[in-house]
């Protein structure tokens, strides 16, 4: 759990909000009703929105929080391509096994399966042969 010194969207929109509110007349703005309240009592929809736009605004990594800035766009196009990248990919699968994606698992679970099957039968077999030539010398 987050101490109250940790970074978080919510904690970053909260504060945000907070200094909005605080500001506002300052700059000759008066703020809607409906957001001019303490954070926990505005509409749910309404901190949702603002949480979103830090998580817009800023990444994480590695618990720090970087602007987006001008590599933005870069990090987007990343993110087509990557999504691309995984469709082809899922497009290749199916072709070559000439089935829709979701049966592919389907389909290597069976074949894990069978694998297992055949060694647990290879193995009765290599018991069965030991204790065959077991007999055979005793007796």
């Amino acid at each position: 759990m987050a101490d109250e010194t940790t970074l978080t969207p919510e904690r970053i929109a909260h504060t945000f909000h907070d200094a909005y509110e605080a500001l506002a007349p300052a700059f000759g703005y008066r703020t809607r009703a409906a957001s001019s309240k303490p954070w926990e009592q505005i509409p749910a929809s309404n901190r949702d929105l603002m949480i979103a736009t830090v998580r817009a605004v800023f990444y994480e990594r590695d618990g720090a929080f970087f602007v987006c800035g001008p590599s933005a766009p870069i990090a987007a196009a990343q993110v087509e391509t990557l999504t691309r990248e995984r469709e082809e990919a899922r497009s290749a699968v199916e072709e070559l096994m000439g089935t829709p994606w979701g049966e592919c698992e389907a389909i290597r679970v069976r074949a894990e399966v069978s694998r297992l099957t055949r060694e647990a039968g290879e193995r009765e077999d290599a018991l069965r042969e030991i204790a065959a030539s077991t007999k055979d010398t005793r007796g």
